[in-house]
Formats: structure tokens, sequence, C-alpha cells
């Protein structure tokens, strides 16, 4: 199973190259990193540069600002793996994380994976950030219950920040 990880960016050049040397960490190494670069004014695209790990390709695409959706789908679209995990610009993946969607979609073809995130309130953090934080601790408290079951389908949540899905289900 061919993996390609998509990470969508905007002006992220102070936290990108943490995700970047996260994946270069990983006991299953992606096929490919496809950073999507949308429409930033930082130097987002020479840190990515700067930081490309020997262990797999990395790819950058720049397009105008179009959003999170777009530029979600403007990776998956140039993706050529049998898998596609989309991480956020922010995350730091643990070792195994790549291995764990890997051997969740080996078993469970077909299938969607949400995985969680863990958000850590940074001291002096602004009042935004905080209450971002505090949804997605709310949000994802069902993850925590329902972990390795499905989602009851009355109530699905999915977070695009660590997610993975076939490349045949999303085109």
């Amino acid at each position: 199973m061919r993996v390609s990880v998509i990470i969508p960016t905007y002006n992220g050049a102070g936290r990108i190259g943490n995700v970047v040397q996260c994946l270069s960490r990983q006991t299953h190494l992606p096929d490919e990193v496809i950073v999507v670069i949308d429409g930033s004014t930082d130097h987002t695209k020479e840190v990515v540069r700067a930081l490309a790990p020997p262990q797999f390709r990395i790819r950058i695409i720049e397009q105008e600002n179009r959003g999170r959706a777009h530029v979600r789908n403007t990776g998956g679209h140039a993706a050529s793996g049998d898998l596609l995990i989309f991480f956020d610009d922010d995350m730091l993946p643990e070792p195994t994380c790549v291995a764990e969607h890997v051997a969740h979609h080996r078993t469970n073809p077909g299938s969607i994976v949400t995985g969680p995130q863990v958000n850590v309130i940074p001291e002096g953090g602004s009042d935004i950030m905080n209450y971002k934080i505090y949804l997605s601790h709310k949000w994802s408290a069902e993850l925590v219950v329902q972990e390795a079951r499905p989602l009851p389908l009355a109530s699905p949540f999915i977070t695009a920040a660590n997610f993975s899905i076939s490349r045949q289900l999303f085109m």
C-alpha cells in the first residue's frame, strides 16, 4: 500500500518543520509527502525545502488562498498513493501514527479513519486559541469512548487534522 501524506498550510513557516521532522521518524515512512501552500505570504516553501529529509519525496504545491477544503482537495487529487493521510501543519504525529493508519486500512478496507489530536494549552495563549482547544477537547471526547470502533451513524465526527481515506474512496 503506497502512502501519500498531505499537509495543507497557510503561513506555516513557524510550524511545518515539526511535522516534517516527525514524519521522517515514522516506523512506516510515507512514500510521498505533499505540502500544499494556500496563498502564504511567509517563507513556508523555503522552510520545507530546507528540511526535506532523504527518506521520502516531498512535493510542494502553491496555490492562491482558497481555504481549508480546497487545499485538502488539491493535495488529495495530486497524490499518487493508495492511502491518503491528512495532517495539519501544527501536528506532531507519534512515530507509529502512519503505521497505525496503514494497519487499520489493511484490516478495514473502505473505511475512514479519524485519529485523535492532543492539544496542549500554551502558557499565555490567546482567548481564541484557548477556546479552539476547548472545543477540540469537547468534540473529540466521543472519540476516546469509541476508540477503535466505528462511530454511530447518528453522530459522525470527522476531523481532517489527523485523517485517512483510501484514494479510491476520496475520488
